[in-house]
C-alpha cells in the first residue's frame, strides 16, 4: 500500500493549531551554541521520563539534531503523548528530519487511534485513504473517519460527510452525508460549510434551498481561512442570482478577492466580466492578466485555450505587453493581496 507524506496541519489537527515547528536557524554556528543551552536545561527531565519535556526537546532540537529528537519524541509517544506522536509521524511520513519510514509513522498512528485518539483516527484515515485504489484502504480510512466523527472532530465529521457523499470507502448515502456535514459545518469547519452550501444548491440529501446556501456561503467568506475558499461560489451566486439579488458588481469583488488569493475559476469569471459590455484597452490588458494566469492554474484543466488566443487578438503588441507585465506584477500581488494597477468591473 502506497502511504503518502501527511501534512503538520492534517496531523496536528484542531488541537493543535498553535503548535508549529521551529524555524530553521538563520545563523547556525551562533544559534547552535543557544540551542545546546536550551536543551541541556530539558534534558534531565527528560531522561526522567517526562513525556511532555520529552515533546519540547524533540521540538527544540528538530533543525540542529534530528536524529537526537526523534529519540525524544519516540519516547515521548511511547509514553502515549499525542502531540510528540503525531509530530513524530509526520518528520517521518516526511523525511524532513533525516529518517523516512511511512510505515513506522503508519504503526504510531495505528497505536493512537486504536487507543482513542481522534487527531490520530483522522490522521490514519487520511493515510489509508491515499492507499492504492481497490485495496480495501479506503474502506479502513472512512472507518476510522467515521471513529473520529462519532466523537464529536468537526474535521472528521466533515471527511466522513465527504466520504459518504461521494461513496468514498463506505456506501453512498446522501442525506447521511448532509447530516455529518451540517454538524461539522456548524462547528465552524470551513470545507464543511461549502460542501453544505452546494448540498443546498443541488438538493443533494436535502431540499434545495438557494437562500440558506448563500447564508452558509457567507459564513464560510467570514471565516478566518474561508474568504478565499468561498469566493467564487459567492460570486457565482450574485452574478447569476442565486438565492439573492444578481449583482455584478458584488460577483466581481467576490471574483477578485479569490482571483487575488490565486483561484484560477475566479480569474476567469473576473476576466469575463471586465470583457462584457463596451471593455476599455485596460479593461482588455487586465482580462489578458487574469486570463493567463487563469490558464496556468490548478483549475486551467477543462478551461477553453482558445479564449486567451482570441483576446490576443484584439490587443496591440503595445497592450499585450503591458498585460503580460501586469499577470507577472500579479503573480506576486496574489500573494501578499494587492495586485497593482487594478480597476474595478464598471456597470
Amino acid at each position: 500500500m502506497r502511504v503518502a507524506r501527511l501534512t503538520v496541519a492534517v496531523l496536528l489537527a484542531a488541537s493543535l493549531e498553535q503548535v508549529q515547528a521551529l524555524p530553521p536557524p538563520r545563523n547556525p554556528a551562533l544559534e547552535a551554541q543557544a540551542l545546546e543551552a536550551q536543551a541541556a536545561v530539558l534534558r534531565a527531565a527528560a531522561q526522567a521520563g517526562d513525556a511532555a519535556v520529552q515533546w519540547q526537546l524533540g521540538r527544540l532540537l528538530r533543525w540542529g539534531q534530528p536524529k537526537e529528537a526523534l529519540a525524544w519524541l519516540r519516547k515521548a509517544a511511547a509514553q502515549g503523548h499525542e502531540e510528540a506522536l503525531l509530530y513524530l509521524c509526520d518528520l517521518l511520513l516526511s523525511g524532513s528530519a533525516g529518517e523516512k519510514d511511512p510505515q513506522e509513522a503508519l504503526g504510531w498512528l495505528r497505536q493512537a487511534a486504536q487507543r482513542g485518539s481522534a487527531n490520530a483516527q483522522v490522521a490514519l484515515g487520511d493515510a489509508l485513504s491515499q492507499g492504492a485504489p481497490g485495496d480495501g484502504s479506503e474502506r479502513e480510512g472512512a472507518a476510522w473517519y467515521r471513529r473520529a466523527a462519532e466523537q464529536g472532530n468537526a474535521f472528521a465529521q466533515q471527511k466522513w460527510g465527504l466520504a459518504l457523499r461521494l461513496g468514498t470507502g463506505v456506501g453512498k448515502d446522501e442525506p447521511q452525508a448532509f447530516e455529518w456535514l451540517l454538524k461539522s459545518a456548524e462547528a465552524g469547519d470551513v470545507l464543511a460549510q461549502l460542501e453544505v452550501a452546494d448540498m443546498l444548491q443541488k438538493g443533494e440529501g436535502t431540499a434545495m434551498d438557494e437562500v440558506v446556501a448563500v447564508r452558509w456561503l457567507q459564513r464560510a467568506a467570514d471565516n478566518s481561512v474561508g474568504p478565499e475558499l468561498a469566493a467564487y461560489p459567492l460570486g457565482r451566486c450574485f452574478e447569476l442570482g442565486l438565492g439573492v439579488n444578481r449583482d455584478v458588481n458584488q460577483a466581481a469583488q467576490h471574483y477578485r478577492r479569490g482571483a487575488r488569493a490565486g483561484d484560477g475559476r475566479s480569474q476567469r469569471q473576473l476576466a469575463r466580466l471586465l470583457l462584457a459590455g463596451q471593455p476599455t484597452s485596460l479593461d482588455r490588458m487586465q482580462a489578458y492578466a487574469w486570463l493567463s494566469l487563469a490558464m496556468q492554474s490548478v483549475w486551467a484543466f477543462g478551461f477553453d485555450k482558445d479564449e486567451l488566443v482570441e483576446l490576443a487578438v484584439r490587443l496591440t503588441p503595445a497592450e499585450k505587453a503591458q498585460a503580460e507585465s501586469l499577470a507577472s506584477q500579479w503573480r506576486l500581488g496574489a500573494a501578499i493581496g494587492v495586485p497593482p494597477g487594478e480597476q474595478a468591473v464598471r456597470r
